[in-house]
């Protein structure tokens, strides 16, 4: 059976140029629908909605505004601030979210943003279930009679770092490690985990402007962390792309390892 069609989501979410094809008023509309199918499907009076960020200068604007539809449509809005993409499912699933949205165009430039829905279980949302919302932004619901409310998830970063340590028992102890975190999500995590975990950590792309995300760094340029590594005493190094969902890595010398060994 074919699944209803598409057209704002994409593979990977709602994804494009902010001011043109991303702007204020979809977020908005996203937030309220996704708010609203939600309700509908799961019949939750006031549903829980967990939102995090990457460093784009756009995110803070489009978060605001996610929130809003959020509210307006009776949900309750927590901001977690800036986190990994990956974190969308950890804290959620600490704290029993009925959704999660995640403002971030990943490895893109700057001037591109973009809003990922998950559901309660960590998981993206189906085909289907977009389409739902889909529809719900082209036929607005109207507003709920009691409006959510907007709070700040204090220490969301802690919660993210506390699961991702028990999932990796590891003594890394001995082990220097070089991290570029691409000037994006992972700027304030990434160096905290490795050394929880006892490595000897070297961090650079840690200084965001909310321009220079993913740009001459990162997973999408390998050069500068190589040439640190090689530089260095450093046993390997990594590179997160700009919301922190995948990783390269290169060895002692700076080659970069091949994914598919």
């Amino acid at each position: 059976m074919s699944c209803p069609t598409r057209t704002l989501f994409g593979t990977d979410g709602v994804r494009g140029r902010v001011g043109e094809e991303l702007n204020a008023e979809l977020a908005l509309a996203i937030g309220r629908a996704g708010t609203e199918s939600l309700r509908r499907a799961r019949d939750i009076e006031r549903p829980r909605v967990l939102i995090i960020r990457d460093t784009r200068e756009s995110g803070p604007m489009l978060e605001s505004a996610l929130a809003a539809g959020i509210t307006e449509a009776g949900g309750d809005v927590y901001l977690g601030g800036v986190l990994p993409t990956p974190a969308a499912a950890l804290v959620s699933g600490h704290h029993g979210f009925d959704l999660a949205a995640v403002v971030s165009a990943s490895h893109n430039p700057f001037h591109d943003n973009g809003i990922k829905l998950f559901g309660g279980d960590g998981g993206k949302l189906d085909d289907a279930t977009e389409a739902g919302v889909e529809a719900l932004i082209h036929e607005p619901p109207p507003p709920a009679g009691d409006p959510g409310r907007i709070r700040e998830l204090i220490g969301a970063d802690q919660d993210y770092l506390r699961a991702v340590e028990s999932f990796f028992r590891l003594d890394l102890g001995g082990l220097k490690v070089v991290l570029d975190c691409a000037n994006g999500a992972t700027y304030r995590v990434a160096g905290e985990i490795f050394t929880r975990l006892g490595a000897d950590v070297e961090l650079i792309a840690i200084e965001p402007d909310g321009r220079n995300i993913n740009d001459g760094c990162g997973s999408t340029d390998l050069g500068p962390l190589s040439a640190k590594v090689a530089a260095s005493d450093a046993a390997l190094g990594f590179a997160f792309d700009g919301d922190g969902d995948r990783v390269l890595a290169v060895d002692r010398d700076g080659n970069p390892f091949d994914g598919d060994e």
